[in-house]
């Protein structure tokens, strides 16, 4: 069975009326690791969709918890990261929006 992506949302009812958005909220674990970081382990945040002319517009914060690795002395700790995300996605030629 194949889980469907927490960062997929149904879109077809904002892109019949431009102007129009909706809230999401986003709150999934997520194990990244990355060369001596790794986010998570969990990924939250609440994005507007809006349509536009041609597409979407998403916005909004992320929040997760990244863990570093110092490259010298291999200390390790954690840090809060905010990402302030936007957007513009266009659909006109996209088989997979919804």
């Amino acid at each position: 069975m194949t889980r469907e992506s927490p960062f997929r949302f149904p879109v077809a009812d904002l892109l019949a009326h431009a102007g129009h958005r909706r809230t999401v909220a986003i709150d999934t674990a997520v194990d990244w690791a990355l060369e001596l970081s790794r986010i998570g382990p969990g990924l939250t945040g609440e994005m507007v969709l809006e349509s536009v002319s041609g597409g979407l517009v998403v916005r909004g914060p992320v929040i997760t918890e990244v863990g570093y690795t110092c490259h010298l002395c291999l200390r390790e700790w954690q840090e809060d990261l905010v990402v302030d995300v936007i957007e513009a996605l266009g659909v006109a030629d996209d088989p997979d929006v919804h």
